[in-house]
């Protein structure tokens, strides 16, 4: 069966107000087709693992790009580590664009002709970047290619729109409305208290501050 993991989250640059060292080039841990069809992913995950392990990028380039047998450690601290996080198509939705932005990480979306959550209402290209599936090989040399002052501007856009990823599936995020909610319900008055517990979310999904709840990711 293919290698699927729950993340674990941490906050990263974008909600921590850290500005972490970032030495990864390249950042995916997951499912890379090793038990796969060859369709699965159009063969994008699977080409960039191939291409990851045959031709080094690990030691040439920093690049991390597997299953946890390939790229062990904290997940989290992996994310908040790597300059660019690789979102590709899987099995349908995918947290990989939310994990990279709540980590300060700036996704790298190979998926042509595909929207990504949110597009066109946000500026994708202030603090992502796109490449077409035809260039899988120039990977490395594109994002080396990358001006200093392009990637922190698109960092900083990462700073700037962290919150519409914000779900409350997360853990840490859940903690904290979780803390928050218990706060105020110890000072409520049994009416307030009721009206909590009747509280629903709404039809899009959209709590009140603008945090979203998902289905947590299997």
């Amino acid at each position: 069966a293919a290698h699927r993991q729950r993340a674990r989250r941490h906050p990263g640059a974008s909600l921590s107000g850290s500005d972490p060292t970032r030495d990864i080039l390249l950042f995916f841990r997951g499912d890379v087709g090793k038990h796969r069809l060859e369709h699965y992913s159009r063969g994008i995950r699977q080409k960039l693992y191939r291409m990851w392990r045959e031709q080094d990028w690990k030691g040439r380039y920093n690049i991390l790009i597997g299953d946890s047998e390939d790229v062990p450690g904290d997940y989290g601290r992996l994310l908040s580590r790597s300059k660019f996080c690789l979102a590709a198509p899987g099995d349908g939705w995918s947290p990989r664009v939310e994990d990279a932005v709540l980590h300060g990480c700036v996704p790298l979306i190979i998926m042509d002709e595909v929207n990504v959550v949110f597009e066109p209402e946000l500026d994708w290209s202030s603090f992502s970047l796109r490449i077409q599936e035809n260039q899988l090989e120039q990977v490395p040399t594109i994002l080396q290619s990358v001006p200093d002052n392009i990637l922190r501007k698109m960092q900083m856009g990462v700073r700037t729109v962290w919150h519409r990823f914000a779900y409350t599936s997360h853990p840490f995020l859940r903690d904290w409305v979780d803390r928050i909610i218990a706060g105020r319900l110890a000072t409520a008055s049994s009416e307030e208290k009721a009206a909590a517990a009747a509280m629903t979310l709404s039809a899009d999904g959209t709590a009140d501050g603008g945090l979203q709840q998902k289905a947590p990711r299997q």
